[in-house]
């Protein structure tokens, strides 16, 4: 059974199911290699030295994409957020990672957050990803985000790492 969570609120919109039936937790070899770019990209955010960051990867797919990248254009921030949204408080609250939620509340990690008077949420997507379902995440993490910042809104950004760059998608 998957649980409900900020990653796949677009699957269980379009397929409720999909948060009731049993699943197969296989990774990929693209996820794997996903998940090592989130690595590089969370310590660069961090404020890690790029061989440092790089130095972490083992995959050599991930490692030539992430030496590829322009660590410089990379925002530096909080990295893998935690949270737990409770839909009858209609608030969030911060997680640590070895921390579970309650079994009504929804959560989710945000890749990036910058805080500040208007908390910037960025989520990384490697590959195609598929925009709707990344925007619901983001804006799932967003309106987590705003509710403990105490903020009426957050800006939402989906960086997309192709080749040797990132192209970006903002949003309120």
């Amino acid at each position: 059974m998957t649980r409900l969570s900020g990653s796949v609120l677009a699957r269980a919109e379009a397929c409720p199911a999909s948060c009731a039936l049993p699943a197969v937790d296989e990774r990929s070899l693209a996820a794997s290699r996903g998940i090592a770019t989130h690595r590089f990209l969370a310590a660069i955010a961090q404020g890690k030295a790029r061989e440092e960051a790089l130095a972490q990867i083992e995959d050599a797919d991930a490692r030539s994409l992430c030496e590829r990248i322009d660590a410089t254009a990379i925002p530096r921030g909080e990295a893998e957020v935690s949270f737990a949204w409770d839909p009858i408080a209609r608030s969030a609250r911060r997680l640590d990672p070895s921390e579970r939620e309650s079994p009504h509340e929804i959560r989710g990690t945000a890749d990036l957050i910058l805080w500040g008077d208007i908390p910037v949420i960025i989520d990384w997507k490697t590959g195609r990803p598929d925009m709707h379902a990344a925007r619901a995440q983001v804006e799932f993490y967003a309106a987590c985000a705003a509710s403990i910042a105490w903020a009426d809104r957050a800006e939402c950004a989906i960086g997309v790492i192709e080749e040797s760059s990132v192209s970006w998608t903002r949003w309120t």
